[in-house]
């Protein structure tokens, strides 16, 4: 990401995110989005992952100047290694 790139509103963050599809290991995901949380500089982004009858909630603690595209990238290195116990998700 560039430092010159602009911090999306709450409303371009949801449509970056919310029904994309993510691949991997050969499965592909949907992403749902429950909620978005601004607190301070930060974002909590509170997202479930989808494919077939499997679902993986999680939290995303966001940087506001975040993209979606950083999130994404995060979720993909998140499932390599779906741990019970790890669903918060730092995107900074």
């Amino acid at each position: 990401m560039s430092l010159a790139s602009a911090s999306p509103s709450i409303e371009e963050l949801y449509r970056q995110l919310d029904g994309v599809l993510v691949r991997h290991g050969g499965v592909e995901w949907r992403l749902r989005i429950l909620g978005i949380h601004p607190v301070g500089d930060e974002r909590w982004v509170q997202v479930a992952a989808v494919a077939g009858g499997l679902e993986h909630e999680m939290i995303l603690h966001m940087a506001t100047h975040a993209q979606g595209s950083d999130a994404i990238a995060s979720i993909q290195s998140w499932l390599r290694q779906p741990l019970p116990g790890s669903r918060v998700i730092s995107v900074l």
